[in-house]
């Protein structure tokens, strides 16, 4: 065989590409005379991009309920309201009763004490009466001064047995708040400057409470400085 000269293999190769050529333009010649179309490129779409037409019922949107549901729902509650009424009537009720109650025993515990109090003064009202007789029968003075001495001394004693504290005030410095000064007498002591210096009445108290204030005259010393 002889050999093929680099021309003549140029030569084949450039007729075979041509050849090649030919058959592909023949052929989408062919296509395009039987009316076959290119394939086009198809957009992916998620469903989320979808949008949906409206329905009208939004998710999670409580279904109303039923007419025979809703009426026995609301005889139900009518029911407990009706109870709840009922309830606090009642308990007004027992709370008057109760307060009504208790303003009772208060009255009778006071009268009760005021009971307990009068009957521990009746020996001193017995000694007021034998006094009289005495005084009615011819006794001399001092027998019946002696008895009402003695009927003074015991009233005393019942007064302070109940918590009755008659105040000492005498020499005391005085205070608003515990004497009442009826006026304001000169003295010449100095030691005796705005102190009680006469009780014209005693005052009481009762359980450190105060009932009565004193009715005093306090000194004033005429030479003192401000």
């Amino acid at each position: 065989m002889g050999k093929i000269t680099s021309e003549e293999h140029k030569v084949k190769k450039d007729g075979s590409e041509s050849h090649n050529d030919k058959n592909n333009s023949a052929a989408v010649e062919t296509e395009k005379d039987l009316g076959v179309e290119e394939p086009e490129t198809v957009e992916t779409v998620t469903v989320s991009e979808v949008e949906l037409p409206e329905t009208g019922v939004q998710e999670n949107e409580p279904v109303a309920p039923a007419p025979e549901a809703w009426m026995a729902e609301k005889s139900a509650l009518e029911e407990k309201i009706r109870n709840y009424e009922e309830q606090n009537l009642r308990i007004r009720a027992e709370f008057t009763n109760y307060k009504r109650r208790v303003e009772r025993e208060q009255l009778e515990f006071a009268e009760y004490i005021k009971g307990d109090i009068l009957s521990k003064f009746l020996p001193v009202l017995d000694d007021f009466k034998m006094m009289f007789k005495k005084s009615l029968a011819g006794a001399n003075e001092q027998s019946v001064l002696e008895g009402a001495r003695l009927i003074y001394e015991n009233f005393n004693q019942i007064l302070e047995k109940e918590g009755l504290e008659r105040m000492r005030v005498l020499g005391e410095k005085f205070n608003p708040q515990l004497h009442e000064a009826l006026m304001m007498r000169p003295i010449d002591n100095k030691e005796e400057h705005e102190k009680v210096i006469e009780v014209f009445q005693d005052g009481f108290k009762f359980k450190d409470r105060l009932l009565r204030p004193s009715k005093v005259i306090v000194g004033k010393y005429e030479n003192h400085q401000s």
